[in-house]
């Protein structure tokens, strides 16, 4: 797990020049072959993501009112963070106790993604994930980043396009405007340069 972390570190300083492919698949390969998918994709998806920062929860915040809500409690317990136009993205440590997080966002029904591979809410609670888990756990953030990049594969015929907006966007909807899409392709194009 350790070696994980620093390889991640040292990946994301580099963002993927001169990286080998045998790096790439020491940190993807396991769950890229579990689910049949190349480690490259994988790996750009996690950089599109959370740009391979593991310990990330970034919460959705719509309103002004909520994210300022949010944002008193980060503040009062010693969060750090970063605020985004719908988003604040939050750098979470185990002296923060993220259980009392994930409570509060539910609490608040924010949604949230969490992790390297940022599982949102969603995924979470219909696959009765622990969030805690897939925040500290990262082959276990992985895995099921690459099972829910399966299932969109599935879904839509290995249609790679659809496939990553459905990752990003979720299994019901067809409202795709093909950013994200265009997003991991450039993340992906930086790693077998």
């Amino acid at each position: 797990m350790k070696k994980i972390l620093l390889f991640l570190l040292i990946l994301n300083q580099f963002v993927f020049s001169a990286v080998s492919e045998d790096k790439i698949d020491y940190v993807f390969g396991a769950a890229a072959d579990k689910y049949n998918i190349d480690p490259k994709v994988i790996a750009a998806v996690a950089y599109y993501e959370s740009r391979l920062y593991p310990n990330i929860v970034s919460i959705l915040t719509k309103s002004r009112y909520k994210k300022n809500i949010v944002e008193k409690y980060l503040k009062k317990h010693n969060y750090k963070y970063k605020k985004h136009k719908r988003r604040v993205v939050v750098y979470v440590s185990k002296s923060n106790y993220p259980t009392k997080l994930f409570n509060y966002l539910n609490r608040l029904k924010l949604g949230y993604d969490v992790g390297l591979m940022q599982i949102n809410s969603f995924n979470i609670k219909s696959m009765k994930l622990n969030p805690v888990a897939l925040l500290y756990n990262v082959p276990y953030n992985i895995e099921i980043g690459a099972k829910i990049l399966r299932k969109c594969f599935d879904q839509f015929s290995n249609n790679i396009p659809n496939a990553f907006e459905c990752y990003n966007k979720g299994y019901n909807t067809n409202k795709y405007t093909y950013k994200y899409y265009t997003s991991v392709i450039k993340a992906y194009m930086r790693i077998i340069k």
